[in-house]
């Protein structure tokens, strides 16, 4: 009974930070996650079920802040995703939406901040559950059959990179180049994320000549999917290595983590407050540190180097810092935050790490020139030599190593 007033406490904590419920009594909590009612019926904690693409509940192996908690659990790849709880309905990219939990909600959950689509972290509680789907939902997958005598080019990123391919394309720069492009499927979010879903998104691994991939917006951002830059760097080096023994014949390409502007509760507008920018952006709470990036791109590049691999790199971050400077709240400084025609003025939508037409087209250029440059290198990348034991190894340092640092 004291553990059930323990867990109805912590719901209603984190409920009234987010709008809240009303529970009639601590039985309808119970009914929640007595398993007994829910699809499934899951009877214990040890009988795990993966989400995949059937009615049965995913349940949490255990309660996380951020991504990195989930690394004690078994089997490898878990993310921290948000629960489900009574009246209130949460959602969290890559998590699947039925996440429920056996036993003791405090022994099950955290209280936890969530990416929001209303660039806005929303407190919830989360635990540890396998991934949903890599290609679900994905207009972009099955990806589009070969085109005779073309370059095959598999562009590997998050909405900043959707919005460069698309760019790309209306630019022509893929045609010019005689390059069939393609993204992988849905935002490929942090560098966790990527690792899990890897290898189905290479698909054919055989087909592509050149594999683009960048991460970091999502690693470094205040929220569940935040990771330690060093923990950034060791994942970022699985993925190029992964991705070398699975496609030897492909050129690599790494592209470093655009920046980020001051946000709400720093130089722009007080957070917690509705407020419009350029007309439809909204921030209502601090999302990024605008000091990340570098520190980020630099731990990138540590790790990728350590890979032995032979990597080529383009630099999406000191082109707009040359333009905007290292700290900045409009980009560039004239760019006004209710321009009528921000998608010219601007490089990037104030307050927010997306970028107009006018900095996407700058990207696009600069993404297409590394891609045909690394295309027409005589080398390709070295195949990775790194056994599976070797890479457990690391696995099991880095969680000795970060300790709670995931905050930093």
């Amino acid at each position: 009974m004291v553990s059930q007033l323990s867990s109805l406490v912590i719901l209603f904590s984190v409920l009234q930070l987010g709008g809240g419920i009303q529970l009639s009594s601590l039985e309808q909590l119970s009914r929640v996650h007595d398993p007994r009612h829910v699809i499934g019926a899951v009877k214990q904690e040890s009988d795990f079920v993966e989400f995949g693409h059937t009615d049965a509940v995913a349940v949490s192996r255990g309660g996380c802040r951020s991504d990195k908690d989930c690394k004690h659990y078994s089997p490898v790849g878990m993310r921290c995703c948000p629960i489900q709880l009574p009246g209130k309905e949460v959602s969290s990219p890559g998590c699947p939406s039925n996440l429920s939990f056996v036993g003791d909600l405090e022994a099950s959950a955290q209280k936890c901040f969530l990416p929001s689509r209303h660039f806005a972290n929303s407190p919830a509680m989360c635990g540890c559950v396998m991934p949903s789907s890599c290609t679900e939902g994905s207009f972009t997958y099955p990806y589009r059959p070969m085109l005779p005598n073309s370059k095959q080019w598999l562009m590997i990123g998050d909405s900043v990179s959707e919005g460069i391919i698309r760019h790309i394309k209306q630019l022509g720069k893929d045609r010019e180049a005689n390059i069939q492009l393609q993204h992988s499927p849905l935002n490929a979010l942090n560098s966790r994320f990527g690792l899990h879903c890897i290898n189905e998104w290479l698909d054919d691994p055989t087909r592509w000549d050149l594999i683009s991939f960048n991460f970091g917006i999502h690693d470094l951002s205040l929220n569940t999917e935040r990771l330690a830059p060093h923990s950034y760097a060791k994942t970022m080096a699985k993925i190029a290595k992964h991705i070398s023994r699975a496609a030897p014949q492909a050129k690599l390409l790494f592209a470093t983590t655009t920046p980020v502007p001051y946000e709400c509760g720093e130089a722009l507008l007080p957070c917690n407050e509705d407020v419009e920018l350029s007309g439809k952006r909204t921030n209502r709470s601090l999302l990024h540190r605008p000091e990340d990036p570098s520190v980020y791109n630099k731990a990138a590049l540590k790790g990728l180097a350590a890979s032995r691999l032979n990597i080529s790199i383009v630099d999406l971050y000191e082109p707009v810092t040359s333009e905007c400077g290292e700290r900045f709240v409009t980009c560039p400084k004239h760019c006004q935050i209710n321009s009528s025609d921000v998608e010219q003025d601007c490089i990037m939508h104030p307050g927010d790490v997306h970028f107009t037409d006018r900095g996407y087209v700058m990207l696009a250029g600069l993404y297409a020139d590394a891609a045909r440059r690394a295309l027409e290198q005589d080398t390709v990348a070295v195949q990775a030599v790194a056994e599976d034991a070797e890479e457990d190894e690391e696995e099991e340092e880095e969680e000795e190593e970060e300790g709670d640092d995931a905050d930093e």
